[in-house]
């Protein structure tokens, strides 16, 4: 099976996994980006409950933050699952593109089954860059396979790199919203509980408390995010410092070996935005071209 276009079913070529993976990409991307909405709505929603002096309003503002981070929990399961098919299609693309590794004919159909159905018409867009993808081009070969991986270890490092240090900031404001929440919690007293019954002081109390858990909760996500990110950053130098010395002559053993060190990374790494690849993708095909004509040198 060829990476170019299949055969035309409607009057129009098929998409390439590639483009298929990119747009399953974007899609997940783009559900990842209702997920921090709404954890954003709950450590709100739970800070705000931490000031109200009524205890019902309160009460009823912390159920409102937890129900907020249930659907914010929702949203990122559905959007790891599709990135988890994205992530696969894209494998065996680039197994297909620089190794010539057909792609089983049934497993190709199930690949794209699996997406959903407006990753199709965004795929069709996507197409048309497929052959700018990659700096190093033409057919399946060790040189092309081993220079290909490298420009995906080097771009991946710097994407992971710029992510550490936006959720290190997220990290600061998450963790300051806690300490608010906390604060509010001690400050401010429900107003009219000493007119309700015990069990009821005790459920407002108790759903108050929830409220800051759930602000909690935020910032250890984004905690998460932030070690996961640097991780990823200092394991791609590594994985891109082990390959350069399997570039000139390819070694294309060694790099099999470090391309499923880095898939196994990639699988395991959260989301990076389509803004920072937007933001960083010029300056990033700059880079790699300094970077790679050094490495062709030395």
């Amino acid at each position: 099976m060829s990476t170019g276009p299949h055969a035309p079913v409607d009057g129009r070529a098929d998409p390439s996994l590639l483009a298929h993976s990119r747009a399953a990409f974007s899609e997940a991307k783009a559900r990842r980006r209702w997920h921090w909405r709404l954890e954003v709505i709950a450590s709100a929603l739970a800070l705000l409950a931490a000031f109200i002096p009524s205890g019902t309003v309160a009460a009823v503002t912390a159920l409102a933050s937890l129900g907020a981070k249930l659907i914010a929990r929702h949203k990122g399961t559905q959007a790891r699952a599709l990135f988890r098919r994205a992530e696969r299609a894209r494998r065996y693309d680039f197994e297909e593109r620089t190794l010539g590794w057909p792609v089983p004919g049934r497993v190709h159909a199930d690949l794209l089954l699996a997406f959903p159905a407006e990753v199709e018409e965004l795929a069709r867009e996507l197409a048309k860059k497929d052959d700018d993808y990659f700096a190093e081009k033409g057919d399946p070969s060790p040189s092309r396979f081993v220079w290909n991986l490298a420009e995906s270890i080097f771009c991946q490092e710097k994407l992971t790199e710029a992510m550490a240090t936006r959720r290190a900031r997220q990290f600061a404001l998450a963790a300051a919203a806690v300490l608010v929440t906390l604060c509010g919690l001690v400050l401010v007293q429900p107003s009219g509980l000493l007119e309700q019954a015990q069990a009821k002081v005790t459920a407002l109390i108790g759903l108050k408390v929830l409220g800051a858990f759930v602000s909690f909760l935020v910032a250890l996500d984004v905690y998460g995010e932030l070690s996961a990110f640097r991780r990823g950053s200092r394991e791609s130098r590594d994985l891109l410092a082990a390959l350069e010395r399997s570039l000139a002559p390819p070694d294309r053993e060694e790099g099999l070996r470090i391309l499923i060190e880095h898939n196994c990374l990639l699988a395991d790494l959260p989301m990076v935005p389509d803004e920072m690849h937007k933001k960083l993708g010029a300056r990033l095909d700059k880079l790699w071209a300094e970077a790679s004509a050094r490495m062709q040198r030395t």
